[in-house]
């Protein structure tokens, strides 16, 4: 909000964040593999995804 994006959400396009306009994710589910080092690394901190 520091810079101003309001109704907007994070998003990471490697090697980027950038600010998306909520309007254009709406309704969009993005799916993300088992198996990647986001949800490793999300279970290594404890986060349970019911597995």
């Amino acid at each position: 909000m520091e810079a101003g994006n309001f109704g907007t959400m994070v998003a990471l396009d490697p090697p980027e964040v950038k600010a998306v306009p909520l309007e254009s994710v709406i309704g969009n589910i993005k799916r993300v593999s088992i198996d990647s080092d986001s949800i490793q690394t999300a279970k290594d901190i404890g986060i349970s995804f019911g597995d």
